[in-house]
């Protein structure tokens, strides 16, 4: 896995392949960047990078091109099951396993939530964290892509 701290990827649903984390650009997005799943497009709000956790080892932090470093997937503190990107910050909120289901799929769940997992709703448009059975909209594709790809 030391080859996802320098690479790119595209994180795709099992369930909607056709459709990958994205960030909502609503104007918020540098305070509080809400996340959706969007058509995939080679966009830099689709494009991920996974980086050692410097606090938490075997866990990663989740960043976009688009917001950089500065802004990690997280859950709201009096949510554990809404994801979005808030500000770099040593919360495991933002400690994030990355682990395989073994069919070319991964389960994405944080220390904070604790056994829960990001799922995509039904709807194929909203993202949560949910109990961890296995099913298509809880495993994740993740595609490596440059830009312009």
């Amino acid at each position: 896995m030391s080859a996802m701290s320098t690479s790119w990827y595209r994180i795709k649903n099992l369930a909607k392949p056709d459709m990958a984390i994205d960030v909502k650009n609503d104007g918020n997005q540098e305070r509080d960047g809400a996340l959706k799943m969007a058509p995939d497009h080679d966009v830099t709000g689709q494009h991920w990078q996974l980086r050692p956790s410097p606090t938490n080892e075997g866990a990663y932090n989740l960043s976009t091109k688009w917001l950089g470093t500065k802004m990690l997937l997280d859950v709201y503190g009096s949510d554990k099951t809404r994801p979005h990107l808030s500000p770099a910050g040593d919360y495991t909120g933002q400690q994030w396993k990355v682990e395989k289901y073994g069919n070319g799929t991964w389960k994405l769940s944080n220390a904070y939530s604790g056994p829960l997992v990001l799922a995509a709703e039904e709807s194929g448009s909203e993202l949560r964290l949910k109990d961890p059975k296995s099913s298509p909209a809880s495993q994740w594709i993740l595609e490596p892509t440059v830009l312009g790809q």
